[in-house]
């Protein structure tokens, strides 16, 4: 290839001072301006022989370049190949690299140079067949770096500027964005209807709305209580119904597809906030409404909707209804983030005195929670900790560390939080702040590991910061032999105690 170059020119050359230097790229480049024209295309077509990105990248130029027309035919070919469909097939069981990312940049800068050339008829072709092709790929190749992806949605807004240019017949537009969008799992040509809608023109939203429609027909309507139904394609039908919807700006309609499926809290949520968005705050709070009182036995209040009645209740003066609401939602999960939403709406209220109230409520709630939880411990495994870690993070954030300090030592709390009450105590209380550190040091040894070493070391240099503080230099020199006495089997860490500077 043209690696070879350099070879073939292999003298040094003497510098000003005498001294020979090695060549560089100015050599190679002053090197070809003196072969002959017929020698460089030999050297470039040999070097084409055998990179295959190279070859690609000057077949896509001559393609669009071709004067009788754009040669779409070999940017097809290209395309195969680059998506590894060229030659084989992917077998069943196939998952394997995806190697190709540079040569997918290529071509879609390519294609993107069609369309600054104004051959939109090309691209609106080039686009559709690419983006088939990289679909499938998706479904057997692993990409880590994402390139297909990010080409196919560079390729999806080259056809739909390529389609506001060229205008193509609505009619077939419509039916082939319906059949992309329907068929293909990564979400080729999504939401096509609201975003091709001027492309479309009533003439071929009307055919696409009469070919998603036959499919809507076949989908049961679902009822509170209902199996949510996943399967077939029901999700996407359902998305391509409601682009339809909002591309024609019927916000009725777009209720009409939402109470297609009522099995869950969550859509009619949905539908509240389509009223709120639209202004009609009566029809979203009763949906709103309907979304607790059509689910009698539902165990919680799905934290959206919940939201959102709250919110709409406070809108309306209605305090009290709120409250209850997120105090409901709070006992079904008493957490810190549940805690702050209760702050923010008791602060609704009244910024200072309702917020007491519901804090000092909150607080008892959470102990009487750990208390359960302490009791009923040998029952088995609980995702939530028997310890006072919500409370002793709850006083952190408040700026109460004293606070957060009696409760971590009344009841413990995780790890982080007790080193962190260390950092915080250590220049007004030192004592305990030693006392965190040098309760870690010894476990920390025995998981017998370089990188527990690490850590117990770090932590012995804290204690003997603060022992200085303190005024006891010779209890650590004490406390460093003892270590070494102790723990004098495990050479790893003696010798990292060795080659630390105390």
């Amino acid at each position: 290839g043209l690696a070879c170059v350099a070879e073939r020119k292999e003298d040094s050359k003497e510098t000003s001072s005498g001294k020979k230097r090695a060549t560089n790229l100015d050599d190679i480049k002053n090197y070809l301006q003196t072969r002959e024209k017929s020698e460089l295309i030999e050297m470039l077509m040999q070097e084409i022989l055998d990179n295959e990105t190279l070859r690609g990248q000057l077949l896509l130029a001559v393609a669009r370049s071709n004067p009788q027309g754009v040669d779409v035919k070999t940017y097809r070919k290209e395309l195969k190949r680059i998506f590894k469909t060229d030659g084989h097939d992917y077998d069943d069981d196939y998952y394997g690299g995806f190697d190709n990312s540079d040569d997918v940049a290529q071509v879609v800068e390519s294609i993107e140079g069609l369309l600054e050339d104004r051959h939109y008829e090309a691209v609106i072709d080039l686009c559709e067949y690419a983006l088939k092709l990289a679909s499938k790929a998706l479904n057997y190749v692993h990409e880590s770096d994402g390139a297909i992806e990010d080409a196919m949605e560079n390729l999806q807004e080259l056809h739909l500027s390529a389609c506001e240019q060229a205008k193509p017949d609505a009619e077939n537009l419509a039916r082939r964005l319906f059949e992309y969008e329907l068929d293909d799992d990564w979400g080729t040509f999504h939401n096509a209807a609201n975003k091709y809608s001027d492309v479309l023109g009533k003439k071929g939203l009307k055919i696409y709305r009469q070919l998603i429609e036959k499919e809507w027909e076949k989908l049961p309507a679902l009822k509170p209580g209902d199996d949510k139904s996943y399967g077939g394609n029901r999700y996407r039908i359902t998305n391509m119904m409601e682009s339809l919807a909002s591309a024609e700006g019927d916000i009725e309609k777009l209720v009409e597809i939402k109470r297609r499926d009522l099995s869950s809290q969550y859509h009619y949520y949905q539908i509240a906030e389509i009223y709120r968005e639209n202004k009609k705050y009566d029809k979203a709070l009763e949906w709103a409404e309907r979304g607790i009182s059509d689910f009698p036995k539902a165990e919680r209040i799905d934290w959206r909707l919940g939201e959102f009645l709250a919110n709409e209740y406070h809108r309306r003066k209605r305090h009290d209804e709120a409250m209850r609401i997120i105090w409901k939602q709070f006992e079904k999960s008493p957490d810190l983030g549940n805690y702050d939403k209760l702050k923010e709406h008791a602060d609704k209220v009244t910024p200072e005195s309702a917020w007491q109230i519901w804090r000092e409520k909150a607080l008892e709630f959470i102990r009487q929670e750990i208390a359960e939880r302490k009791k009923n411990k040998s029952f088995g495994w609980s995702y939530h900790r028997a310890d006072n870690s919500l409370l002793v993070t709850i006083f952190l954030q408040e700026n109460l560390p004293e606070e957060a300090w009696q409760e971590a030592e009344k009841g413990g709390c995780s790890e982080d939080l007790w080193l962190k009450l260390a950092k915080i105590r250590e220049k007004e209380h030192p004592t305990d702040a030693l006392k965190i550190y040098r309760e870690r040091i010894e476990p920390k040894i025995q998981e017998t590991n370089n990188q527990a070493y690490d850590q117990a070391v770090i932590w012995i240099k804290e204690v003997k910061r603060l022992m200085s503080q303190l005024g006891r230099e010779s209890e650590f020199e004490d406390y460093l032999v003892a270590l070494r006495v102790n723990y004098k089997i495990k050479r790893n860490f003696i010798k990292l105690l060795d080659s630390t500077k105390w």
